[in-house]
């Protein structure tokens, strides 16, 4: 267990610099492909957080990452802010859940266990928001940008990952 307002400390940090959005896309593109080489990616729950501020490209990554799937291409891939959770029938199944508008842990825990537990993959945005539930993240992707649009991410990885399988980290 973290302690309150600590953070998950990951066993590896992959550092992209300067990616415009079709280098963002391309990341999420070539994890995708790591994660499903990894036969407990592949069974899940895999849960990846997202943080970054508005417009940092969570969604876009989610989008790419989506589409890099099995049964993945043809799928619309949108931001739940306002249905909170929306599922792929990908291969593996995906929910893409956003915790925006979620006031506190309590609300989060509303969402219920089908979101957390199930087969499958969770990607999670503003993760954040939800303190208990970052324990949770298989990886973590930080997206931060800058003032001429390059984003800067970070991959964090914790407990078995596909870290050591070919990272083109910058």
């Amino acid at each position: 267990m973290i302690p309150p307002g600590a953070e998950p400390v990951p066993d590896s940090v992959e550092v992209h610099p300067e990616l415009d959005e079709p280098g963002l896309e391309a990341l999420a593109q070539e994890l995708v492909s790591r994660w499903l080489a990894d036969p407990i990616a592949r069974r899940g729950p895999w849960v990846v957080g997202l943080r970054g501020d508005l417009g940092a490209g969570k969604t876009r990554f989610v989008q790419a990452a989506v589409a890099a799937l099995p049964k993945g291409a043809k799928e619309t891939v949108s931001s739940p802010t306002y249905a909170l959770v929306h599922e792929h029938p990908t291969s593996p199944p995906v929910r893409h859940v956003d915790l925006y508008r979620l006031e506190d842990e309590a609300a989060v825990r509303e969402l219920g266990p089908d979101v957390w537990d199930a087969p499958g993959w969770v990607f999670v945005e503003w993760i954040e928001r939800a303190p208990a539930w970052t324990e949770m993240a298989s990886v973590e992707i930080r997206i931060s940008v800058d003032r001429h649009d390059a984003r800067r991410v970070e991959v964090r990885h914790f407990g078995t990952t596909t870290r050591d399988q070919g990272s083109t980290a910058r």
